[in-house]
């Protein structure tokens, strides 16, 4: 690899991601340490959605690093689908499925348990941030609001780290060190 190769693949560690992922993991703290129901809720919730933003902002970060290294390796019809799916924000759920397979030639296991706890994390975060509180989220089974629990955010945290880790080794990086 050659010096610019590697100070272009250096803006990955900018640090939004981990900047984020610390934010939710205070927010995490605040909703363990407080008493008060409404507060611990928001504190919760809050928790939920920078991790999963947090994970969102790694998994493009590393996505654009690997094109970036790699473009010379890599099919120009398969930049260009995950270019255009990029532009057209197509969705994290679908990028997950897709990308990795046109970028390295294999997919993530999207059948492994870590996997679908990542679906059903997004899937309440998009619950959340779409005011669907009171209704049911399919992938959990239960009302949104039953979800905030500080064992679920924990359980967020543990996941989102898993797969943080999981998708920079996949693309040939090293598991970041902030989770």
């Amino acid at each position: 690899m050659t010096l610019l190769t590697t100070l272009r693949m250096m803006w990955k560690d900018w640090g939004f991601a981990a900047a984020v992922y610390a934010q939710a993991k205070h927010f995490l703290e605040l909703g363990k340490a407080t008493q008060a129901a409404d507060d611990r809720d928001g504190y919760i919730r809050a928790s939920f959605v920078f991790f999963v933003i947090a994970f969102e902002a790694h998994f493009y970060e590393v996505v654009r690093g690997f094109i970036q290294a790699q473009r010379a390796s890599i099919p120009a019809q398969e930049i260009q689908k995950v270019e255009d799916d990029i532009r057209r924000n197509t969705g994290l759920q679908k990028a997950l499925r897709d990308w990795p397979k046109r970028l390295t030639g294999k997919s993530l296991d999207t059948q492994a348990p870590i996997f679908t706890e990542l679906i059903k994390i997004i899937d309440y975060r998009n619950w959340l941030v779409h005011g669907k509180i009171a209704q049911t989220v399919p992938s959990w089974g239960r009302l949104a609001q039953e979800i905030e629990t500080t064992d679920n955010a924990e359980r967020a945290r543990q996941t989102v780290a898993a797969m943080i880790a999981l998708v920079a080794v996949h693309f040939g990086f090293n598991a970041p060190d902030w989770t």
